[in-house]
Parts: C-alpha cells; structure tokens; sequence
C-alpha cells in the first residue's frame, strides 16, 4: 500500500475542474470505505483545505484501494494525519450517528495518534477526540428518544435503532478499555496524557455512571458506562505517584468524583501514603501527599478525619528532635510541607 500519490495525480487534484467537483460534494454525506473492509463508513464533507483536495478525490476520481484514507491518517505529515482524523470524526450534525465501519477505523488509529509526542499535534487530535464524543452523546441520546416513541411499533425501524446504541456502547466501552490499558505502568507521557485526558471528555459529557460530576452540556447521553472496575481503579491510584504532575493531578481529579469511595482501600492506601511523604524523590513524595489528601477528602467515609492534624504533629515533632539538616536527610519534609499545602488550598 503506498501512501504517497504521483505528480500527475496531484495536477489532477490542484485543478479548477476537480476543486469544483470538491466543493460540489461538500454539501452531501459521503460514504468512504473502510481500511479493514469495504463497507462504507458516513463521513460528512464540510468544505476542506487544499491538502484535503487529496482526499476526496482519491474516492471520486482516482480509483484509489479502500485502504487510501487509512494511508492519510498513518502518513508521515501531521498537518494530513490531523486533517483526516477531523475529517472522519466530525459532522455538522451531530445527531448523526456513526458507522461501524467508522468506529473500526478509529480503533485501528488511535494507538498511534496517542503515541505521537509532538505536542501541538495531541493537541488538536485531543480537540478531534471531544468532538467525536459530543457526537457520540448528541447521536446516541437522539436515537434513545427516538427508540422510545417506537417502541410500540412492529418493523425494523427499532431494531436499526437498537444496533446503533449498541455500537456506540461497544465503541465507548472500547474507549474505556484502551484509555485503561494507555496508564499502565511504563507508558509513556503522551499516551498516558492523552489516556487521561480523554477519560475527561468522557466524564464531563456525562458518559459515567459512577462519577459525581456537573455534565457540561445540557444535552445528555444515550449511553452509559462503568469507568472504575477494579483493574481502572488500581492504576488511577498508582498514577497519583506519577513522576509527571499533569498525569498525577488528573488521576486524582477523577478519584475524587467517585461516586463508591468504599471501593477504594483506604487502609493500603493512607499507610502507602504516609510512607511515600519520606520519600526523597520529589514525585513519589507528592504522590503520598496526594494518597493522604484523598483520605482526608473521604474521611466521613474511611475513618481517617485527622490526616493533616497527624501531618503536622510529626513534622513538628521531626523538626524539633535536633539538628534540622539532619532531619531534612533522614526524614524528608517535603511531602508532609506538600501535604499540608494541598490541604490549605482544600480549605478555600
């Protein structure tokens, strides 16, 4: 499969004719093939860039494989990748729902789009990311009603209207999964960033059912998922040590909107916590800090109502045995002083 397209070719495209034909087509729902198979994927084309020309046309005009828009979305220019990408994703109307042929080709891309440590470029795929997920809730809430007031009626209208609520569901719970298995231990920043990131687009939209958060928008969604599974969880709460402070602070910004804090080992957890204030390493002491804040926060919950008043008694108490350099050596202050900070910052 080549990904490139000759000279010749891009004459055709740069045309008058063909940027007619282009602008022509920009008002209608097209149907692309699919990378893995050629079934038609719903793709709205609003009207593109010059370097989207490229495109549209390889299914037009050129007589290009089915695999040619997948070639776009894995191709070596970002500014092409990020095109495509919001090409594929985005619709004026975002009641409209998307293909399962779409939702494979999204899967197929996305481990590589996560992966790219170019920063602008995570940037506006993240921005393609939320748009997806706004369609997915504005789509999946529509056919939801829509199923509703037909329930009562015999045909296929309301089998098509269940088996596009339950490709939205398989694809977000898809979404879930791979975001979990992005945070695993030995990731790297951008992926596990992005992970994060994307978990909150989900959580804002009001996709979670475990969550105590504010939905965003006012219009809801017509599916639901499940975020902390045991396995979710365990890595949220090892990411609160995380030696890269954005990834920490959005692991514990979803910990702290769960809606079964029982779920969480509070023992392990506090004593994990008191431990890693010691520490020496900057992050792994802030990741303590941050163990025992949750702790605090949920204290009607676990128990553990005096973690700052504890805090304070063993730093003062450290701080006065002798010599202060020495005590900074043997028992590090940084955590607790870090912990104490997130505390007063609570307080407001």
């Amino acid at each position: 499969m080549r990904s490139t397209i000759s000279f010749k070719a891009w004459r055709m495209i740069s045309s008058r004719r063909n940027k007619r034909l282009v602008y022509k087509h920009s008002y209608s729902v097209s149907t692309l093939p699919d990378a893995k198979n050629s079934s038609p994927t719903m793709v709205s084309l609003f009207t593109p860039p010059s370097f989207l020309i490229l495109a549209i046309l390889a299914f037009t005009d050129l007589g290009l494989p089915s695999s040619f828009f997948y070639s776009l979305l894995t191709i070596t220019s970002f500014t092409i990748r990020v095109s495509a990408f919001d090409f594929l994703t985005f619709h004026t109307h975002q009641k409209l729902p998307l293909s399962k042929p779409c939702f494979h080709l999204i899967q197929s891309v996305l481990p590589s789009l996560f992966a790219e440590q170019d920063g602008e470029f995570r940037i506006e795929i993240l921005r393609s990311i939320r748009s997806l997920i706004l369609r997915l809730r504005a789509s999946t809430y529509a056919t939801f009603k829509e199923l509703e007031k037909r329930t009562s009626k015999l045909g296929n209208i309301e089998a098509e209207l269940t088996l596009i609520l339950i490709e939205a569901e398989d694809f977000v719970k898809w979404l879930v999964g791979f975001c979990g298995e992005c945070i695993c231990p030995g990731r790297s920043y951008s992926t596990c960033s992005m992970a994060l990131k994307t978990l909150h687009v989900l959580c804002e939209e009001g996709f979670f059912t475990d969550l105590e958060v504010e939905v965003k928008s006012g219009v809801l969604c017509g599916v639901h998922v499940e975020l902390f599974s045991p396995s979710m969880l365990r890595l949220l709460l090892d990411r609160l040590a995380d030696g890269y402070d954005e990834v920490a602070k959005l692991s514990c910004w979803l910990i702290e909107r769960i809606k079964d804090p029982e779920t969480i080992p509070w023992k392990t957890l506090y004593d994990t916590g008191r431990e890693l204030c010691l520490s020496r390493r900057a992050d792994k002491a802030e990741g303590g800090a941050r163990a025992l804040c949750l702790c605090q926060h949920f204290g009607n919950v676990n128990g553990y109502t005096n973690v700052w008043e504890d805090v304070w008694e063993s730093l003062v108490e450290d701080v006065n045995s002798g010599d202060l350099q020495l005590v900074a050596e043997e028992k590090p202050l940084h955590g607790r002083l870090v912990a104490l900070r997130y505390q007063s910052l609570e307080s407001y």
